[in-house]
Formats: C-alpha cells, sequence, structure tokens
C-alpha cells in the first residue's frame, strides 16, 4: 500500500521526483523539466536559465504521474534560498527581453544552429549588462 501511494504521489518510479531532486540539488545538478514542444525561442531560455544558476531540460512532449511536479517544486525551492523570493519574475522578464531580441536579430536569416546560438550568447550577454 505504501509502494502504490509513493509510486502515484510523488512518482517514485519516475525519472524526475521528489527524491531525485534531492540527490540532483546535491551533485549540484540544479535544473526545471518542462515539457511540450520546444521552439526557437529553447536556445534562449536555456542561456538565461544558465545565468540565474540553472539549467532547462526537456522531457519529451508528454510526462506520466506527478514526479516532475514534485522535482521542479523542489528545485523551485532551492532557487529561491539561492536567487531570492523574486528570482522568478526577472527570470521571466529577461527571457521575454531576450526573446523578443533575438526574434528580431534571427527574422529572415536561415536557421544555422552555430549562427543562432551565437546570436542567442549575445542577446543574452547584453540583456545581462544592463
Amino acid at each position: 500500500m505504501v509502494c502504490i501511494y509513493l509510486k502515484k504521489e510523488y512518482g517514485i518510479f519516475e525519472r524526475y521526483n521528489y527524491f531525485s531532486a534531492k540527490s540532483d540539488i546535491k551533485e549540484n545538478n540544479i535544473q526545471l523539466v518542462t515539457f511540450g514542444l520546444i521552439g526557437e525561442d529553447w536556445t534562449v531560455m536555456r542561456k538565461v536559465a544558465k545565468k540565474f544558476g540553472f539549467n532547462y531540460i526537456s522531457s519529451g512532449c508528454s510526462i506520466n504521474g506527478n514526479g516532475f511536479t514534485h522535482y521542479n517544486s523542489v528545485m523551485t525551492d532551492y532557487l529561491n534560498n539561492k536567487n531570492g523570493q523574486k528570482w522568478k519574475s526577472r527570470f521571466d522578464k529577461m527571457t521575454n527581453n531576450a526573446i523578443i531580441k533575438f526574434d528580431s536579430a534571427t527574422r529572415n536569416r536561415p536557421f544555422i544552429p552555430e549562427l543562432w546560438d551565437a546570436i542567442a550568447d549575445s542577446v543574452v550577454e547584453k540583456i545581462f549588462e544592463k
């Protein structure tokens, strides 16, 4: 009965769960899990996230169970302690600004991953200089 509860509530048998988050923090592997389709803005989001001390990772198009919710909750608590309670609003604002600038800089350019990566680096650096 306890196993069923832990599996259902905490996603104990899922890759991302409460316990794996605690373990990842001990290993200094700070990351938030997202899912769904990733777009062209993904590169910018990940670069801004690095400036805030974490990685964004995508687990694909769907997630089963509650594990990732607990995982992200533990990671968010850690980031609140590290970056302050208002880090998320600063992160969102900087990400939105960087995406707008990135979209403008890449408009009408062919998708060349190395070029777009360099543009994203430049845009994010400029956002953090302010």
